[in-house]
């Protein structure tokens, strides 16, 4: 039968001949013998017995060759050349142009087309930048005239004493902060008094004792400095001792050596803080462990960074993913933009709660990490945490808890018997959590601390550096240099309030925050979002501008934070407003029933610039006023 096959010998040389035998009316038997130990045989279809004709299908190759020949006989050569490279090229353009439309979705797309094609008509781009500019002037109108009398350069001749005067004199002209900020300070009281004072001279401590450490000269004002001023031998340093908080001066963990007491305050508080979010439990696992940092945005990259290295080491992922729902912090835009991590925001369900169903749709081979929030910044609702563990753990994926706000306030409020759900590390899946000792922690600005689950996420976390000239190096953070006197700052906060003093503080708040709420509730114009968990109200209104609102309220003395989507404010209460929350909820009633009585922006209020930028389709021109903005800011 091998005659029926011409092909098969062609195909198989000697030794390995193929011999085709007819079993059924439908199947051959091809076998292949190369030794008498070797032996494969493979059954192939044989539709009734036909035979397969080897010279017919060349013979219609040969046929199609001759024909694409004949029609392309008037073709150049060098268009025959060109064709498949254009149409390469044309491919790689549909297929840059489809990812852009996945990415940013055929809107933001068409939109910003369009805008930049306008732009390109002569004139338009001038009057556009001019429209920008008058709205950054607008924005920037409080601030240009306090800048004109700044420093640009050193003084040909130091201050000495005097600089303490204009210390004085330049805080006496800050925004009088006490209990009508949105959050903004947490601490309760005045500067000078209770817990402030404590902070105070816990900084101030460690500020001294490092200017000992360096100039033995002022070892004598070590303990209970006088008023007084004293010049070294060297004449290259002036140190000031004094009963005023030293706030720019600061020792250096860097230098454990130096500093061991900032090493074991680093450590307690990370500790402490561990304790508080289930490091005790047994479902934590029991390897918390984490750093203190500069804040929540440093906390939250350490994190984003962390979990990027982590799952780049665990599944092989080089085009990292994460997903976050709209309520989450900014920081998260920054950690994207900052470790090239591609960022997918979804929307939140009608309890403002992030969307878990529209995160588990998102999730690919290439997502990292997805985030809730305890609560979230805008509207001061908690994330299902529960959930989004579950759908992290399933996955094989990282999940972090942003408890910026809620850390230091969740916990106590839960021993209190609230109904708080829950956050922390006993939620299986989560991964590493965000805790700002800063904010409800009551402890000096500038200090927070990452967790993680364990160590070997945690690892992820560190940058070694083996081949510099300077030596062997490894950090921990992002900053090399970290000032100790914050560090000893929040010991000093979470040793002196204790657990009963977080209790008491807790309750006031929380009980505060239900009276905003109700108050709130009393304004007929106005509507709360969502359901507050916690210390942050958010309201809006369909029958007056809130934007307007929060200007006749900033007039009163005021400073709330502006939302969107839905346009809204919110408080963010503290002990700050135990005492004045009444006149809060007066100055808000009266400030909707002015712009209900009077509609209208006010003269310098920001609500036209506010509600403009809701409305703009181009939010790439929202993003120029905003960079614009703070590049005459800062």
């Amino acid at each position: 039968t091998n005659s029926n096959f011409p092909f098969l010998s062609f195909l198989f040389p000697p030794p390995i001949q193929p011999t085709l035998t007819h079993f059924t009316s439908h199947a051959t038997l091809l076998s292949f013998k190369s030794s008498p130990f070797l032996s494969i045989r493979i059954g192939i279809a044989d539709d009734g017995r036909k035979k397969m004709d080897f010279d017919s299908a060349k013979s219609s190759l040969v046929r199609l060759r001759a024909s694409a020949n004949s029609f392309l006989s008037d073709v150049e050569p060098l268009a025959l050349l060109l064709a498949p490279l254009l149409t390469l090229l044309v491919a790689r353009v549909v297929q840059s142009f489809l990812r852009c439309v996945h990415d940013n979705g055929a809107k933001p797309l068409i939109v910003g087309f369009v805008m930049s094609s306008v732009k390109l008509v002569p004139g338009v781009k001038r009057y556009i930048d001019a429209e920008k500019q008058k709205v950054v002037d607008q924005m920037q109108s409080g601030t240009k005239s306090k800048r004109a009398g700044w420093m640009s350069e050193l003084p040909k001749e130091g201050l000495g004493p005097v600089v303490i005067e204009k210390l004085k004199e330049e805080k006496d002209k800050d925004v009088d902060w006490r209990g009508k900020c949105s959050g903004t300070v947490y601490i309760g009281g005045t500067e000078s008094e209770g817990h402030f004072a404590v902070i105070n001279e816990a900084c101030s401590m460690l500020v001294r004792d490092e200017m000992c450490h360096f100039f033995p000269e002022v070892m004598m004002i070590l303990h209970d400095p006088p008023k007084s001023i004293f010049v070294l031998d060297t004449n290259k340093l002036l140190l000031t001792c004094d009963n005023l908080v030293v706030q720019f001066a600061h020792t250096n963990p860097l230098h454990l050596d130096v500093f061991p007491s900032i090493a074991r305050f680093e450590a307690e508080v990370v500790a402490m803080t561990a304790s508080l979010l289930g490091s005790k439990e047994t479902s934590s696992e029991g390897e918390i462990c984490g750093n203190m940092t500069s804040g929540g945005t440093e906390s939250i990259l350490l994190a984003m960074k962390t979990s990027r290295d982590y799952m780049k080491a665990k599944k092989g992922i080089r085009k990292p993913e994460m997903i976050i729902p709209v309520s989450a912090h900014s920081a998260y835009d920054k950690a994207a933009q900052y470790f090239n991590i591609k960022l997918w925001r979804v929307p939140v369900n009608k309890e403002f709660q992030a969307d878990v169903k529209a995160i588990r749709r998102l999730i690919n081979r290439n997502t990292i990490l997805i985030v809730g929030s305890a609560p979230g910044f805008p509207h001061g609702v908690i994330d299902p945490i529960e959930e989004l563990g579950e759908l992290a753990s399933s996955r094989g994926i990282c999940l972090h808890v942003d408890l910026c706000l809620g850390g230091f306030v969740l916990p106590f409020a839960r021993m209190l018997g609230y109904p708080i759900p829950s956050f922390d590390f006993t939620v299986e899946g989560v991964t590493s959590v965000s805790v700002d000792v800063h904010k409800y922690g009551l402890a000096p600005k500038g200090t927070s601390v990452v967790l993680y689950r364990n160590h070997e996420i945690r690892k992820h976390q560190f940058v070694a550096v083996t081949e510099w000239s300077g030596g062997l190096y490894v950090s921990p953070t992002v900053a090399g240099s970290r000032p100790g006197s914050l560090i000893a700052g929040a010991w000093a906060a979470m040793i002196s309030l204790g657990l009963q003093g977080y209790l008491e503080n807790t309750k006031a708040i929380m009980e505060v925050s239900k009276q905003v709420q109700k108050g709130v509730q009393e304004i007929p114009e106005l509507f709360i979002i969502g359901k507050p968990d916690m210390t942050i109200v958010a309201f809006g209104s369909d029958l007056v501008d809130i934007f307007e609102v929060n200007d006749i309220m900033t007039s009163k003395g005021w400073h709330l934070n502006a939302l969107q989507r839905p346009n809204s404010l919110h408080i963010c209460l503290t002990l700050q407003h135990v005492s004045i929350y009444k006149d809060f909820l007066v100055d808000l009633k009266e400030s909707v029933n002015t712009v209900k009585a009077n509609p209208g922006p006010i003269k310098g209020g920001l609500a036209p610039i506010y509600g403009a930028a809701g409305k703009m389709p181009d939010r790439g021109m929202v993003q120029d006023l905003l960079v614009d903005y703070m590049d005459g800011t800062c």
